[in-house]
């Protein structure tokens, strides 16, 4: 059974002072004791008075005849005189004082410090009363009729009228049971109860004076009796007047304890460019008024409402709202984000955090402005340039987290342009020493550009499309855009691209080969772009360049110079010299092993001006024109090249790098993973759950903490320049620009280029290409070994109509200079137009060309003579055919039928496919000669 503090306490023995001449009424000389002071031994409250000590040493002058025998414990634990004890959030009832012998009691009375005074502190409990007695009821009572029954006999002003009958007998309830007995057992267990609640303390420091009395049998109240059942003891309290008064006084200090947090720190999530959907309300789009997502959407009426003024503010009243919808998780059934969320969920769900929030942001705008971006009472999130930081929306989420998360502590998780925002926001809090940035234990980010990456160039010099065929966003929209909104000013490589110490990044960005329309700018650029001020200078008016028209996706953008001013002042420095304090932790994760864009090529291609009257696939005039590729590099993940996305030096001992094996995941998964969905990663979130857990116990299939040997694969590398479509079929799959299914392949559309790259895997490789358009085309083709493109062979100006089929085969067993390209312009099946080698048509071709073919043909010698056989057969026709028209069919008929001989050969494998094609091309060109 608990016990008290106090022998003598448990219900109302009133604590008093003893010896007159503690409190004369003399000068403080070291404080005042704030306290009762009775007259004698007595029961009952006394006023509060206030009386100066006058011995700082001994205020209470305490016996010194016998050693103090009472023992303070405070939660079960033994406090020492001068001790001091830590309890949970700094205050407790659990108290009481044992060492009373079994002839005294002691009456304590306890004072708090309060700088020199001492405050007296009521630590009896309160008294009992039938307001106290009704709170016990329905705890009591199991039933409700009970409960309101005996509620009115606790009401009653006359309870014998319930227990008692006319007759003065006993009432029983319906269980047979005494009323007066039940209602004294609930009056009896509810005051013991209640006894049993002390007035609690807080932490301080504390004196506890102790005056000892001897004990008498005599006057022994009710409550008294009670205390002894519940404290059992070998006598009843009552003090005598005439014996001795011993003080002893315990000195302790109460302390709050510092529990070591449990769980994790709660998560703030930042997503990545064109992760938050962005909103307007307006006429325009036939939206008739209501509110209409801006982004996500796929019609360039609705994306270009997103267009951001010169001075980096949204022409349009475009705003994001509050809250985790404004994420996107998914589109067109793809998870971006969606199983990281559903991961967050989890650790919510199981108490391993308290809390996350997705916080959503206006992609578009400048990074300081997101500082400055408010939340109104609708839950919209627009910029105010007068708020303070301390105002905005992701501040206050920000804080909210800390103060409910277990730990008091706060992880960013940033992916992409989030983890951008996130260094700007540190940084800005390191700036202003606001405390919030001590409460934030771990940043995270994932895939971030922290310092710029290439793959912007391309899409703000030429644009760049969003979908299959751009259906998400088209290639000119894009550009607009791009050109247009501070977010990609902040994409660009900046300063510490070029110049990051212990960070290795391919330069140059821009590279330009001899030409007659390119070396000019090699001239007035240099060769090569290898600084941000050289980019800077390429990318503005200073260039010199012209403006093109808004279509022509083939020059280069011209962007007016004071937007770098407008949208980079300051924000590229203060986050590239930013370091991680020493209260947190700095984890950056990159992908690598996929084909990025490191940088670009301009060079002098050329295109068909005019053609042949009668074959128009025969070009008779050229003239020059400007030709980009990417460069690419496969340390990245597609979007971001590795060294950029591990931007924060290796120096800083918070900071950890880790590197995302992308190449051997996509390799051994059905679902490939790139930058925009890298958090779908499974490796990704059981680290972000590690790291928040502080578990070391996970390993991981292809992250690791020192980069992966990605080798020298070798890849082929397809540009093609031309208004045709862009097709490669393998046995293992096809890359165009709807679909990519060959492992480790990608597609990408720039202006009016299309760039594949792939490996280059053993087997038949077709290239197609359908015409879209009346023009010329040239087809680059590339081996690439690792970073570096080692050989490329380049078809140039090839005429091309909307009907034109254009195939070409390729054999790992043989160079890519001995690919033969057959274009067949009309679409009628057969190749009007040959190319060899060094992308000259062929010269003309006879049946000795043919049998010459066939008798280089490794073959046994009885399929090379039904082959020849049939070539004689053809040619005979042929010699007949001059004025007979029937020869002339009889001749094609034999030629198909050599065709699909050659065909069922190479099914046989008795031909090679290039064997095959190198035979079918020269039977079409019979066939139409």
């Amino acid at each position: 059974m608990k016990k008290y503090l106090f022998t003598t306490l448990a219900l109302v023995i009133l604590p008093f002072f003893v010896a007159s001449s503690v409190f004369a009424q003399t000068e403080a000389l070291c404080g005042n004791v704030y306290g009762p002071v009775p007259s004698k031994y007595t029961f009952g409250n006394t006023p509060i008075v206030e009386q100066p000590i006058t011995d700082c040493d001994d205020p209470f002058t305490l016996s010194t005849e016998y050693q103090n025998p009472y023992t303070l414990k405070i939660n079960q634990t033994v406090v020492s005189n001068g001790g001091s004890i830590a309890v949970p959030e700094g205050k407790t009832r659990d108290y009481k004082v044992t060492g009373s012998s079994i002839l005294t009691g002691f009456t304590p009375i306890l004072y708090k410090h309060d700088g020199q005074d001492l405050r007296y502190v009521e630590i009896q409990p309160p008294e009992f009363t039938d307001a106290d007695l009704e709170t016990y009821i329905d705890s009591y009572f199991s039933n409700q009729l009970e409960r309101d029954f005996y509620r009115t006999i606790v009401q009653s002003n006359d309870k014998n009228q319930y227990f008692y009958d006319e007759n003065g007998e006993p009432l029983v309830d319906a269980q047979g049971r005494s009323i007066s007995g039940r209602y004294y057992d609930f009056e009896y267990n509810s005051t013991r109860k209640h006894y049993e609640i002390f007035p609690e303390i807080s932490e301080g420091e504390y004196t506890l004076l102790l005056v000892e009395y001897l004990l008498t049998s005599s006057n022994v109240p009710w409550y008294q009796k009670l205390a002894d059942f519940i404290i059992p003891t070998a006598h009843a309290i009552t003090p005598q007047t005439n014996y001795p008064e011993y003080r002893f006084a315990i000195d302790f200090t109460i302390t709050k304890e510092e529990v070591e947090p449990q769980g994790a720190s709660s998560v703030l999530f930042l997503p990545g460019i064109m992760g938050s959907r962005l909103y307007e309300i307006g006429q325009q789009c036939g939206d008739f008024g209501d509110e209409q997502e801006r982004w996500f959407s796929t019609t360039d009426c609705k994306q270009l409402r997103l267009l951001t003024g010169s001075d980096g503010n949204s022409l349009n009243d475009v705003y994001t709202k509050a809250g985790a919808s404004s994420v996107i998780d998914e589109t067109f059934g793809f998870n971006l984000y969606k199983t990281f969320f559903a991961s967050l969920d989890d650790l919510k769900g199981e108490g391993i955090i308290n809390n996350y929030k997705l916080v959503p942001y206006d992609w578009r705008m400048r990074l300081d402005y997101l500082l400055k971006a408010e939340k109104d009472d609708s839950g919209k999130i627009k910029y105010n340039p007068t708020a303070e930081v301390s105002d905005s929306y992701l501040y206050k989420e920000l804080e909210q987290l800390v103060a409910s998360s277990t730990t008091g502590k706060v992880t960013i998780v940033a992916h992409s342009n989030g983890g951008l925002v996130a260094k700007t926001l540190l940084a800005t809090l390191q700036n202003l020493n606001d405390p919030l940035l001590a409460k934030i234990d771990n940043l995270i980010l994932v895939g971030s550009p922290q310092l710029g990456t290439p793959s912007t160039l391309l899409g703000m010099l030429h644009g760049d499309e969003v979908g299959p065929y751009g259906s998400v966003v088209s290639q000119l929209t894009t550009r607009r855009l791009l050109n247009n909104m501070p977010m990609a000013f902040h994409l660009l490589p900046n300063d510490s691209y070029f110049n990051s110490s212990g960070v290795t990044v391919d330069t140059p960005v821009i590279q330009f080969e001899a030409g007659t329309l390119t070396t000019p700018w090699a001239n007035a650029f240099g060769s090569s772009i290898d600084s941000a001020s050289e980019l800077k200078n390429f990318l503005t008016t200073d260039s010199g360049r012209m403006k093109p028209a808004i279509p022509d996706l083939v020059n280069p953008e011209v962007i007016p110079k004071f937007l770098f001013d407008n949208y980079t002042a300051n924000i590229d420095q203060l986050m590239n010299t930013w370091t991680p304090p020493a209260s947190m932790k700095v984890y950056q994760i990159a992908g690598t092993g996929l084909p990025t864009q490191s940088g670009l090529t301009y060079f002098t291609d050329k295109e068909c001006v005019a053609r042949d009257i009668l074959k128009l696939f025969k070009c008779t005039a050229y003239q020059d024109k400007l030709g980009v590729r990417p460069n690419d590099t496969i340390d990245g993940d597609a979007t971001v090249v590795t060294p950029s996305a591990l931007g924060i030096s290796s120096g800083n001992l918070n900071m950890q790098r880790w590197w995302l094996n992308l190449k051997n995941y996509n390799d051994d998964t059905v679902i490939n993973r790139v930058h925009k969905d890298i958090l779908e990663v499974e490796d990704v979130i059981n680290f972000i759950k590690n790291t928040l857990t502080t578990s070391t116990s996970s390993s991981y299939e292809y992250l690791t903490s020192s980069p992966p040997n990605l080798g020298n694969e070798n890849r082929l590398v397809f540009d093609l320049h031309s208004p045709l479509d862009l097709l490669i079929v393998t046995n293992d799959g096809v890359v165009s620009s709807s679909s990519v299914t060959i492992e480790g392949a990608t597609y990408k559309r720039f202006g009016e280029m299309q760039h594949i790259s792939m490996p280059n895997i053993t087997g038949k490789k077709t290239v197609v290409l359908t015409g879209e358009a009346t023009g010329s085309f040239t087809l680059e083709i590339g081996e690439q070994e690792g970073n570096a493109v080692t050989k490329r062979h380049t078809y140039s100006a090839i005429p091309s109509g909307t009907s034109t089929k254009v195939s070409m085969e390729l054999d790992s067993a043989k160079p890519i200079e001995q690919a033969i390209l057959a274009v067949d312009y009309d679409g009628n099946g057969m190749s009007e137009i040959i190319y060899n080698t060094i992308g000259e048509v062929m010269p003309e071709v006879t049946y000795s060309t043919l049998r010459t073919a066939v008798n280089n043909l490794n073959i046994k010698s009885l399929y090379k003579k039904l082959l020849l056989e049939n070539i004689k057969i053809a040619e005979q026709y042929q010699i007949k055919s001059a004025g007979q028209v029937k020869y002339k069919k009889l001749e094609l008929l034999s030629l198909n039928v050599l065709k699909q001989q050659v065909i069922l050969y190479e099914r046989l494998k008795l031909l090679t496919s290039a064997q095959k094609q190198e035979l079918i091309i020269i039977i079409d060109k019979l066939i139409i000669k």
